[in-house]
């Protein structure tokens, strides 16, 4: 909570970056967003007051960082739905791994402290037309991308966070997202 405190201090002093830069040159008519990887929710809160009339979809399989969600957002579940799964090219289970300290940052198939079996699901699955999407999802975004490939042909708006510390993953990922019609800037 401090953070979501010293974000708007630190952003008159430093100006916004990231997503915060970028939400400024979408339109506020958004309807639908995704919010793939959710962790604290700190993005959700946001996507909230940025898009007031959209419904927000978080989708986080740690269970620890999920239960704070669903706390944390009880005032808001009329526009935040919940989803504790993770995104991936198929339906399935997959091992989740984190360091407990800070499990929003957790990783299929990454290197951690803790291992979590958690649910997959497919972003076609869902088949519905999304005005925005952030997906920050610790180098699986590929596989998210796979498994959602008509669902991206009815995507607006896509926001990636990805590592640059794996180059041929990032540059793997730049020409996927162009391929899918996306200019990424």
């Amino acid at each position: 909570k401090l953070k979501r405190f010293f974000r708007p201090l630190k952003q008159l002093i430093r100006g916004k970056q990231g997503i915060y830069k970028a939400l400024d040159f979408i339109p506020k008519d958004i309807k639908v967003v995704f919010d793939i990887g959710s962790g604290d929710g700190d993005y959700a809160l946001t996507f909230t007051k940025t898009f007031p009339q959209a419904t927000i979809f978080c989708f986080e399989p740690n269970i620890i960082s999920f239960k704070k969600l669903d706390k944390e957002f009880e005032s808001f579940k009329s526009r935040i739905i919940l989803v504790n799964k993770a995104l991936s090219d198929e339906k399935g289970r997959a091992t989740l791994i984190f360091d407990p300290a800070s499990p929003d940052g957790g990783s299929i198939g990454g290197s951690g402290l803790q291992a979590e079996e958690i649910m997959t699901e497919t972003l076609d699955s869902f088949a519905q037309t999304i005005d925005f999407m952030k997906l920050d999802v610790e180098g699986h975004e590929i596989k998210v991308l796979d498994g959602g490939k008509e669902t991206m042909k009815k995507v607006r708006y896509l926001y990636l966070e990805t590592r640059l510390d794996m180059p041929a993953h990032f540059y793997e990922l730049l020409n996927k997202v162009r391929d899918l019609g996306f200019n990424p800037i």
